[in-house]
């Protein structure tokens, strides 16, 4: 099959300077007439814008359709929610994705050896391989690539946070024990301990928010 398409492609040299390939063009132009025609010619304007066109209407059924990429998933409950909850969800949905799917596949397609058959729209998602990747890239802090392994370290401990540590923080209502049978004095004290908190909380959130915001320019593969 090499030989084939060495030969079919004019035995094309593996490197050359513009100018260069410039007369080597129009030598095969002369040299092989019909080959250089099949090339430079009829599959350009043929079979390419066909491709083109066939690989534009699948990413928009996959991407578009399917998947919808162009849509954030807060995953919160239906029902209405602030604009400062939706964004603070929003986005910690899509570092949950990067994590689940984008890593994960990372790790699938470098480390496991494995390719999706074309026919498998949906990405799967992994907890595990996505976390096993972001551990590799961690591994490289003291190579080249120390940017990378910082910011996937910064990845994975907001991950962590959102995923594990956020879920369970204690719910400041939970103060609010036999609310009827305390004094106005404990009322006023829970409702400060509560109000001391959700501020807690609040920053806690803005904080982790601006440090996402801070690597998204290494959220991509």
């Amino acid at each position: 099959m090499n030989k084939f398409k060495n030969w079919f492609e004019m035995y094309p040299p593996v490197a050359a300077e513009m100018g260069e390939w410039d007369r080597i063009d129009k030598e095969n132009k002369i040299k092989y007439p019909i080959r250089y025609f099949l090339n430079e010619v009829l599959i350009p304007n043929t079979w390419w814008p066909v491709s083109r066109f066939t690989s534009d209407v699948m990413s928009k059924i996959r991407y578009g359709w399917y998947e919808k990429l162009y849509l954030i998933d807060t995953n919160l409950s239906h029902d209405y929610h602030e604009v400062d909850e939706r964004l603070l969800h929003g986005m910690f949905s899509l570092l949950v994705d990067f994590v689940e799917i984008e890593k994960a596949w990372m790790e699938v397609i470098f480390n496991n050896g494995y390719k999706r058959p074309w026919w498998i729209l949906n990405r799967f998602r992994s907890r595990i391989l996505g976390m096993r990747y972001l551990d590799w890239e961690i591994t490289l802090m003291d190579t080249s690539d120390k940017p990378q392994a910082e910011s996937a370290q910064i990845i994975k401990d907001l991950y962590i946070w959102w995923v594990d540590v956020r879920p369970n923080r204690l719910d400041p209502y939970d103060l609010m024990v036999k609310w009827d049978d305390i004094s106005e004095d404990e009322k006023s004290h829970t409702s400060k301990q509560i109000t001391v908190i959700e501020q807690k909380y609040y920053d806690e959130d803005t904080e982790m928010l601006n440090k996402l915001v801070g690597i998204r320019n290494s959220l991509w593969t």
